[in-house]
């Protein structure tokens, strides 16, 4: 009641399907709770007095044919957390994207994650994400034409020795043979509690430099 603000005789003797906000949800734990199934942490969304949402998880003894006890815990607070991280995650990403530098990021494992327009303009290709690891350039060289594979790319070092490497030329070669020249600026970022969670990689073009 206090979860809801209704009072007991608003409440009790009501169809639970009253109190969702789902239709379509509030038929389903119906439904499970008729056959006998045990509920488990169900996520709903039921609606409270003064109009406002509260998410939920349901739990049930399931007992067919008899009464059933439901129990509901609270977790509206922490979905509003992650729907607050998941808005901060998309504008942080629209930043990203609106840059005129090419910016591409990793999970910690080094699968990409992210590749904004201007670096797949610089890569000549689209990344595949959560697929491509370290790189997002098929092929690249060290300044002095040394062969550089992924796996010992400075994306690649930097996730390995949890630093970020100061940027060194590197030559890439797009799959229509054309050569770019730059600089990446690999940095592995932190969260709150010290763990390595994300990785980010600017790569400034620096083709016309040396042309001169």
């Amino acid at each position: 009641l206090r979860l809801l603000g209704y009072d007991a005789a608003e409440y009790v003797g009501q169809p639970v399907t009253a109190f969702h906000a789902d239709p379509a949800v509030a038929a389903d734990v119906v439904a499970r709770l008729a056959s006998g199934e045990r509920l488990d942490k169900m996520p709903a969304r039921l609606r409270a007095r003064d109009g406002s949402i509260r998410h939920v998880q349901i739990s049930s003894k399931g007992e067919a044919g008899a009464e059933t006890g439901c129990f509901l815990i609270d977790v509206t607070e922490e979905k509003r957390s992650e729907e607050r991280m998941r808005d901060s995650a998309r504008r942080f990403r629209d930043v990203l994207e609106a840059l005129p530098t090419a910016i591409y990021t990793t999970d910690a494992e080094g699968l990409i994650t992210f590749c904004n327009t201007a670096a797949i303009d610089l890569s000549g290709s689209r990344p595949e994400i959560g697929s491509d690891r370290w790189c997002i350039i098929s092929r690249q060289y060290g300044p002095d034409g040394t062969p550089l594979p992924h796996d010992r790319c400075p994306m690649a070092q930097a996730l390995a020795e949890r630093r970020p490497i100061i940027g060194t030329d590197t030559i890439a070669v797009r799959p229509d043979g054309s050569r770019v020249r730059f600089v990446p600026y690999p940095t592995p970022l932190y969260d709150g509690e010290g763990r390595l969670t994300v990785a980010v990689n600017m790569l400034i073009d620096i083709t016309d430099r040396h042309r001169a």
